[in-house]
């Protein structure tokens, strides 16, 4: 029985973009589009991704709305946390 000489637990090739990055353009295009505005490949344009890259960093639309909102609330409770931090100190 012969072995093969890939690793198994890799999953892929590295991606070459930052996610953070791409998930700020993709939520900058949805909060300016809108769910129904936007198509799958008008959100990976956005990002500068292709589709297939797009659907395995992040998932369909509805999941990528999903990450894109969440990341905003954790922007929003980030600032004002900053600035309770910032008041407090006064």
């Amino acid at each position: 029985m012969q072995h093969g000489t890939k690793q198994r637990d890799r999953g892929g090739r590295p991606r070459k973009f930052d996610e953070e990055e791409a998930l700020e353009k993709m939520q900058r295009q949805l909060w300016t589009t809108g769910l129904s505005g936007v198509s799958v490949d008008g959100i990976a344009r956005s990002a500068g991704l292709n589709r297939p890259s797009l659907a395995a960093a992040f998932g369909g639309k509805n999941a990528i709305y999903a990450q894109a909102a969440a990341r905003f609330a954790r922007t929003m409770t980030n600032g004002l946390a900053e600035r309770s931090m910032t008041t407090i100190s006064r």
